[in-house]
Parts: C-alpha cells; structure tokens; sequence
C-alpha cells in the first residue's frame, strides 16, 4: 500500500468488503480468505450510518501506559465487546476500526505484526458475527499526521470507502483523542471509560462527548439509536 500524506508513514488498512459480509460478519473462513491490505473495496450502494471504534481501551483490555499489544497472545477482548459489535452488525450498522499504533514507529513493533494481530482479531470476531468492514491503524508518532488521532483521517477514509452517512455515524472511544477524531469527522460521539487511564479520564470527559457509558455494552442502545432511529431489542 503507498504512503499517504507525503513523508508521513503510511495508513495501513486491513478490509473486509462490505458487500461480502452484509449481515454476520463473515465465516472465519471467508474472513482469512478475504481479508487483505490494500484494494479498493467498494462502496456501499445504499447510505447507512456506520460505528468507528477504537481498539485498546474500547473492545480489547487496555495495555499498561507506554506498552503495546504486538501479538495476539496478549489481545484480550473486553467483557461483552464481541457481542456488542454483533449487535451493531445485526442493527445494519457499518463496523470501522480505527487505532493509533505507534508502536511501529517506536521500533517496538512491526507493521507485519500489528497486521497480524488485527487478522487473528477479525478471524475471531468472524467466527462470532462480529467482524469490521474496515480496519486501519496509524503507525506514526507525528502529531501532524492527518491520520493520527484525534486528527480525523482514518475516519474520513472509512466515510468515503464505505459510503457512509456522518450523520447517522457514531465514534465510540476511551480517550480525549478519540472524541476529538470523531468531533472533527462530523459525528456523534461516545466516551467508555471503564478501561481509560486515571490521568486521562478528566480530559476524555472534558472533549465533549455526546454520552458517557463504563462500557461498549452499555453504550449499544444508545449508538443504535442514534444511527438507526431505534433501540436494539435482539439481545
């Protein structure tokens, strides 16, 4: 995949077409067969609204301040997110991750390993009905990057990739940044802060999030809602 933006480092995506999984999310089968970075991956053909989370903090267990998830060993998925992302899929909604990963340019990690570890995570949410459309991470440190949160990048390319609908689309995050992103992109926002840092928490509540809620579960109705014009009843 080229370099976006010049001399920044590039946006690496990871993505499901969107036609291939309209509904479950996609076999694990399906899922590692289709899964690849780069390709176009079409647009929907009809708008709908879509969900862009963040990854550690939001759906998988938060890393101790200054480390990394690098292998899939250590990916714990949060209590609850598998099915909270499945009853997204199930209301229509459009699935979108978007994480920094500066890992990489840290020398830490790889980009072939942070790709793994989203490809063995899509796997795993395939196999339950809940796997991303789209996957991206930013891999650079440079608080100029268009695509490093908060600045809006990922989410505007997910917008566009997708065909979504700003305003029938929601950013659901632990962080200050997270909110910022998505108030930047155009969208509604949620706070989870059950897994945000303490040092952190008075300035993700401070960004201005439309809701607040400890978890993702507890935030599902509210995001369908917002997105659908109705409240989830398929628990």
């Amino acid at each position: 995949m080229q370099p976006v933006h010049g001399p920044h480092l590039p946006l690496r995506a990871l993505r499901l077409p969107d036609r291939l999984y309209p509904r479950d999310g996609g076999t694990a089968a399906r899922v590692h067969g289709d899964l690849r970075p780069g390709g176009d991956g079409g647009r929907c053909a009809v708008s709908r609204g879509g969900v862009f989370l963040d990854r550690d903090g939001t759906i998988q267990a938060a890393p101790p301040p200054g480390e990394f998830v690098t292998r899939w060993e250590e990916f714990h998925f949060l209590p609850g997110a598998v099915e909270a992302l499945a009853r997204l899929r199930r209301a229509g909604l459009a699935l979108v991750l978007v994480t920094n990963q500066s890992c990489v340019a840290r020398g830490l990690a790889t980009a072939a390993e942070v790709e793994a570890v989203h490809r063995a995570m899509q796997a795993e949410l395939g196999r339950r009905g809940a796997a991303f459309d789209r996957v991206y991470y930013c891999p650079s440190l440079d608080p100029d990057d268009p695509d490093r949160k908060p600045n809006p990048g990922m989410i505007e390319r997910g917008l566009a990739e997708l065909g979504l609908d700003r305003h029938r689309s929601v950013m659901a995050g632990d962080s200050a940044r997270d909110i910022a992103a998505g108030r930047a992109a155009g969208l509604a926002t949620v706070l989870v802060t059950s897994e945000t840092y303490p040092g952190e928490l008075e300035r993700a509540r401070a960004a201005g999030a439309d809701a607040v809620f400890p978890t993702l579960p507890d935030a599902v109705d509210w995001i369908i809602e917002r997105c659908v014009g109705r409240t989830g009843d398929d628990r």
